[in-house]
C-alpha cells in the first residue's frame, strides 16, 4: 500500500509492503542538514530545488516536524551538497581566470602568457571537468619520456604537486609539475627532486630515498639501474652531500653537492641535458662575494675553511654587523646564538647569518667568530664591508639586516626583534618571505 501527504510544499511517499520504486519531484528545501541520529537522516525543507529520485526502498518514510527521515537512505543529503559544491568547484577549476595567468607568470619566469594559453587548452583537452588524475598525469609523463617507464615516478611526484590533496590536479598545479621538465635552472630541479622523495616531508632524505629516486627517475628516462648499481651511487651521493655526517641530508646539502656533478644529475633530473642549464649568479653572491667563512664542525675545533657564497642557495640571509670590542655587541650575540640554535632543522635549511666584522684586526675578529655557529665575510675583504655598511645604512653595532632570498630588506631591526621575541622573530621572517612573493604577485597583476 502507498499514501502520499504533502508538507510544505513537498510531496513525501510512505511506502508500507513490498519494494516499490519511488519517484519524488520538485521537492524545495532551502537548507539541508543532516543528524547523526543512529542510522538516520534528516533533510529539512524549503528554499531551492532538486530533482531526488529513489529506487528499490524497503523502509518506512515518515513525516516528522516538516523533515522526511530515511533509515538506511539511498539519497544522502551530503552527497546532494557535495554535487552542487562540485560544480561550482568544477566551473572554477576549468576557467583560465586573469588572475590564474599572473599568478603563473609570476612564479615561473620563463613562461609566456600564449604558453599559458596554450598548455590550458591542451590540459582540457586531456581533462575537460579541469581535474587531472594521477593515471592521466603518469600518461602525460609517459608521453613526454615515450621510452621509459613513468608509473613508479608518477606515485612519488603526483602526491607532491596535488597540494591540496584532494586527489587531482588543478592546471595551476600541473603547470608547475611540468616546469621540472622544462626549467633551465639547475639549482630549482634538483631542490624539486629532493622535494619528491622527501617522501615523510621531513626535510630532509636518507639512504632509502635516494635508492627510490634514483630507481624511479632512471627508469623514468629509459636509463634503468639494478638495485646494487643504485645502491652504489647511493653511497656515493651520500658521500659528496652528508657534510655533518648524521646519516641524512637537508635539501641544501643535496643541492649544493649534486650541481656541479653532471654524472649525478644525470641520473637525479629527467630530462638532464648540461647544455640546456645556464650558469647564474645568485642575489647574495653579488652581494657578498665567491666566498664565506664557515666553521668546520661549528666552531668547536677552532679552524674555519672558505665555501662557496652560492651554497647558501635561497635562504633568507641575516646580515650581523658586529664587533667584539663593543660591549652591546658582546652582550647581544650570546642572545642571538641561542635564537639561532632554538629553531629546528627544517628552519635552518632556510635561514643564516653572515657576520659582517667591525672587529680592528685578524686575531679579534678569529676569536669573535669562534662564539658563533654561521657564516662570516672573510674579514680580509673589507672593502666589501665597508660598502654593505654605506648600502645597509649602519650607524651603529650591533645591527641585524634581515634579507629575504630575493635580496629585499624584510627588516633593518632584527637586534630589537630578537630582543623582544628571540627565536619567534626567525619563524615570523620565514613568514614574511612567503608574503612577500604573494604581495609581488599581485603587484604584477593586471586588471580583467
Amino acid at each position: 500500500m502507498i499514501r502520499s501527504f504533502s508538507s510544505s510544499g513537498s510531496t513525501v511517499v510512505r511506502q508500507t509492503g513490498s519494494t516499490q520504486t519511488v519517484r519524488m519531484q520538485s521537492i524545495t528545501t532551502s537548507s539541508v542538514r543532516r543528524y547523526q541520529k543512529t542510522e538516520s537522516t534528516v533533510i529539512s525543507t524549503g528554499g531551492w530545488s532538486q530533482q531526488f529520485s529513489a529506487t528499490s526502498i524497503g523502509h518506512q518514510w515518515a513525516d516528522q516536524d516538516r523533515a522526511f527521515m530515511l533509515t538506511e537512505p539511498r539519497i544522502m543529503a551530503n552527497e546532494v551538497l557535495q554535487k552542487l559544491e562540485s560544480i561550482k568547484i568544477t566551473e572554477e577549476d576549468c576557467a583560465l581566470t586573469r588572475q590564474k595567468i599572473d599568478y603563473i607568470l609570476c612564479e615561473i619566469k620563463t613562461m609566456t602568457e600564449e604558453e599559458i594559453k596554450a598548455a590550458h587548452t591542451k590540459f582540457m583537452e586531456i581533462c575537460p571537468n579541469g581535474k587531472m588524475t594521477r593515471t592521466m598525469f603518469a600518461n602525460v609523463l609517459q608521453e613526454v619520456f615515450s621510452e621509459g617507464n613513468a608509473s613508479d615516478y608518477c606515485r612519488y611526484a603526483f602526491k607532491l604537486f596535488d597540494r591540496d590533496n584532494n586527489g587531482t590536479l588543478s592546471f595551476t598545479e600541473f603547470v608547475f609539475a611540468m616546469q621540472i621538465y622544462s626549467s633551465n635552472d639547475l639549482e630549482d630541479s634538483l631542490g624539486l627532486v629532493f622535494d619528491i622523495f622527501d617522501c615523510d616531508k621531513s626535510g630532509t632524505i636518507d639512504k632509502k630515498e635516494i635508492v627510490q629516486m634514483i630507481i624511479a627517475t632512471s627508469a623514468l628516462t629509459d636509463n634503468s639501474l639494478e638495485i646494487q648499481d643504485a645502491k652504489n651511487l647511493t653511497k656515493q651521493i651520500m658521500q659528496s652531500c652528508d657534510v655533518r655526517r648524521v646519516g641524512k641530508i637537508t635539501k641544501t646539502e643535496f643541492v649544493n653537492g649534486c650541481k656541479n656533478l653532471s654524472e649525478y644529475c644525470k641520473v637525479l633530473v629527467p630530462g638532464y641535458d648540461e647544455d640546456d642549464y645556464v650558469a647564474t649568479t645568485s642575489v647574495l653572491t653579488e652581494l657578498l662575494g665567491e666566498q664565506l667563512l664557515q666553521h668546520d664542525t661549528h666552531g668547536s675545533t677552532g679552524t674555519s675553511k672558505y665555501i662557496a657564497t652560492s651554497e647558501l642557495g635561497y635562504k633568507i640571509i641575516g646580515l650581523y654587523f658586529s664587533g667584539h670590542w663593543c660591549p652591546p655587541s658582546r652582550d647581544f650575540t650570546p642572545k642571538l646564538v641561542e635564537a639561532y640554535k632554538s629553531i629546528d632543522h627544517s628552519m635552518q635549511d632556510k635561514f643564516d647569518i653572515v657576520l659582517v666584522s667591525s672587529d680592528n684586526d685578524q686575531n679579534a675578529f678569529d676569536h669573535y667568530f669562534q662564539e658563533m655557529p654561521w657564516k662570516a665575510l672573510p674579514f680580509s675583504d673589507r672593502t666589501r664591508k665597508q660598502a654593505l655598511v654605506k648600502k645597509f645604512n649602519v650607524k651603529r653595532i650591533p645591527c641585524l639586516i634581515v634579507l629575504s632570498s630575493s635580496g629585499e630588506v624584510l627588516t633593518s631591526k632584527g637586534v630589537a626583534e630578537i630582543n623582544a621575541y628571540g627565536a619567534d622573530s626567525i619563524r615570523r621572517w620565514l613568514q614574511e618571505e612567503t608574503l612577500l612573493g604573494h604581495t609581488l604577485m599581485l603587484l604584477t597583476m593586471k586588471p580583467d
